[in-house]
């Protein structure tokens, strides 16, 4: 897909590269990453903790907190231009009116002293130019539209009083009440008592289908994914693994890391109700930190080879609409 194939609703990231200054030295959270959500659809972007999911997040709108963060390069297109190279006043236009957000956690991301209808209308508001009624007017109907029972009594309320899932809703409300054409999720679940994700995650499949959005769904558990998305990019320590339609990926996967994330989501044991199989994964990610050369899941691979150590594998076309970085892969480590 090319970048002017994702003009409408559609994302293209190229070469991103992200880097955080710490006490201890740069860390390199983002390696010249490439991927495309495509209009009206959802890439699925997982990984686990430290690989870079967020920081991806936030350079595409323009939040990599500085002076700390830096996008070291790349280009991410949106509408034909490049966010990386709006200035500020154009960058708040697209965030919240044409790319909307929702964190991870709905407890720190609303202002616990603001009443929550205040906060799902301040960005509708804002870039729509609504007057206070009619502010009030959409707050109100994006909170039922949510499924929120009683509006008029939540609006007035402050997060404290809402549960965890109810607050999670509002902050659904909040991000799409501008109208959005692009919604990143990032985590929207991980929060959340399991009886509840369920409803959250159906809430956005619905919005995706009822507003024609597009999405990224930012998780590190696999079975989500699977349930949302039509498309996934496989990130670990900073690098894109694999990338492959949803069922070609979980039916197909190629990557050693892709094929042990899958290994390790619990399933049922047979005959045993109560019992699940869990398969671990073998050591940990590597120090972002000056990291070596090489393919970074070298050190927990069971398929590496020396070449592995020395070189890193380029993300290669493997199949149709389908890439991964790996050496073993078509048996070319030597």
């Amino acid at each position: 897909m090319s970048v002017r194939d994702l003009t409408a609703g559609g994302l293209s990231v190229r070469g991103l590269s992200v880097h955080f200054e710490t006490p201890e030295g740069t860390v390199e959270a983002l390696d010249h990453v490439s991927l495309d959500i495509e209009p009206g659809k959802t890439l699925g972007l997982v990984g686990e903790s430290g690989s870079g999911k967020s920081a991806l997040a936030s350079a595409i709108v323009g939040m990599v907190a500085g002076p700390a963060g830096r996008v070291v390069s790349g280009e991410v297109f949106w509408q034909g231009r490049d966010l990386l190279k709006l200035g500020p006043k154009d960058l708040r236009t697209v965030r919240g009116r044409e790319i909307a957000w929702i964190l991870q956690d709905p407890a720190t991301a609303l202002n616990p002293v603001r009443r929550i209808g205040d906060q799902v209308g301040e960005a509708a508001r804002w870039h729509l130019q609504l007057s206070r009624s009619q502010t009030r007017a959409r707050a109100l109907s994006w909170l039922a539209r949510v499924h929120l029972s009683d509006p008029e009594r939540l609006a007035d309320a402050y997060p404290h009083q809402l549960s965890g899932g109810m607050r999670q809703r509002a902050l659904i409300a909040a991000a799409l009440a501008c109208g959005p054409q692009l919604l990143i999720a990032d985590e929207p679940t991980s929060t959340l008592d399991v009886s509840v994700q369920a409803g959250i995650l159906e809430l956005l499949r619905d919005m995706r289908r009822d507003l024609g959005l597009s999405m990224l769904l930012i998780t590190h558990a696999l079975p989500v994914v699977a349930q949302m998305s039509d498309r996934i990019v496989v990130l670990y320590a900073g690098r894109v693994a694999e990338e492959a339609d949803t069922q070609r990926l979980f039916f197909g996967a190629r990557h050693p890391y892709t094929r042990a994330m899958i290994e390790a989501v619990p399933r049922p044991e047979p005959g045993r109700a109560r019992q699940v199989q869990m398969t671990g994964i073998a050591g940990q990610a590597p120090s972002l930190i000056g990291p070596a050369g090489g393919c970074r899941y070298a050190d927990r691979c069971a398929s590496v080879h020396a070449r592995c150590h020395a070189e890193a594998p380029p993300l290669r076309e493997v199949g149709p609409s389908h890439r991964v970085a790996c050496w073993a892969v078509e048996g070319d480590v030597r």
